[in-house]
This record gives C-alpha cells, sequence and structure tokens, in this order.
C-alpha cells in the first residue's frame, strides 16, 4: 500500500505545480487527485486534520519547488492562497459524507 501512496504524493505534487503555475486545465485533475488522496487517507484511518495538514504541505512544496517566489506578483499570490482555499475545501468534502457537510 505504501508504493501506491507514495505514487499518488507524486502526483498530487505535480498537479499542484501545474495548477499553481496557472494551468487551469489542470484543476479539474487536481481535485480529482486531492479527492482520490482525501479518501484513500480516511480509509487508512487519518483525521481530517491530518490530511489537510498533509496536503497543505504537499501544496507548500510543489510552490517552493517551482519558478522562484521572488518574482511572484501580487495577483500570482493571491491565487495561490485561493488555491490552498480550495483545495482545503475539497478536503473537507471528500472527507465528510453529504448529510454530514449538511448538519455543519
Amino acid at each position: 500500500m505504501a508504493p501506491k501512496a507514495s505514487i499518488l504524493n507524486e502526483r498530487l505534487a505535480d498537479l499542484f505545480a501545474q495548477a499553481v503555475g496557472g494551468a487551469l486545465d489542470s484543476l479539474r485533475d487536481l481535485r480529482e487527485s486531492v479527492c482520490m488522496y482525501v479518501e484513500a487517507q480516511r480509509a487508512a484511518g487519518a483525521s481530517l486534520d491530518d490530511v489537510i495538514a498533509k496536503v497543505s504541505t504537499m501544496l507548500e512544496k510543489a510552490r517552493d519547488s517551482g519558478a522562484g517566489r521572488a518574482g511572484l506578483t501580487p495577483e500570482a499570490a493571491a491565487a495561490e492562497r485561493e488555491l490552498a482555499r480550495e483545495m482545503v475545501t475539497w478536503c473537507m468534502n471528500s472527507y465528510m459524507p453529504t448529510p454530514a457537510r449538511k448538519k455543519s
């Protein structure tokens, strides 16, 4: 099971890098990969907080490995923050069944 998770982590990191770079076509794939990752982590017994922390760490690594952040425009920085917020929402929606989300 560990090799599969590692491959999924690499795929997520690649998609994060593409999405942060502004490749709009990758957002659907990114969301699907994030949701698959969340579901796999939930099935393995990880808490929602742990899953969000892991996804956030992967996003940070993707950002750090991308083009230099020194030249990041305010618009690009805002887009990255929005993507991070969106990814947390994807995590919550994937982790919690629909009826549980409606109650909260």
